[in-house]
């Protein structure tokens, strides 16, 4: 993090990002007392997003790892994105939904990962959703691990 903020280019890069109109919500970044501290800030959200990064990257190698083929397994991760995304309130707002879908889009690991990256930008505490996501984590590599050593052994 320290290496980061020494590297000009990038936190001028991030300085431009935080005034993009419509990148984030109205306001998430914008009451900090200077554009160095709004940077600073953004470059903290990020960092306290990769647990959800790694968490998506290990739900796609599960699913990678239970396909059979190359284009299956492109399909698989393709169809069950789009589902989750859905269901999790990534294409509508989840009082769409009724109220069982909300309950299911909160549990699926879009919706976590939904939460997390939420209440990290509003600041409150996101311990509750970081024990959700250290679970899927954990679950996924383990699932995947196993399924690679079933399909190598045969």
């Amino acid at each position: 993090y320290q290496d980061f903020q020494r590297d000009s280019g990038a936190v001028a890069e991030i300085k431009e990002a935080c005034t993009l109109p419509g990148l984030y919500p109205q306001g998430a970044f914008t009451h900090f007392a200077s554009a160095d501290e709004g940077a600073e800030a953004l470059a903290g959200f990020y960092v306290r997003l990769i647990p959800a990064a790694a968490m998506l990257a290990a739900f796609e190698l599960l699913l990678y790892e239970l396909a059979t083929g190359l284009v299956s397994g492109i399909l698989l991760q393709f169809v069950c994105g789009m589902a989750m995304g859905y269901l999790s309130g990534c294409f509508y707002p989840m009082n769409f939904f009724p109220e069982t879908i909300e309950r299911i889009g909160g549990i699926l690991p879009v919706g976590v990962a939904l939460r997390y990256a939420d209440a990290c930008m509003a600041g409150q505490p996101f311990w509750l959703e970081g024990a959700g996501i250290a679970l899927y984590l954990t679950a996924f590599l383990t699932l995947a691990v196993f399924m690679r050593r079933y399909r190598t052994r045969f």
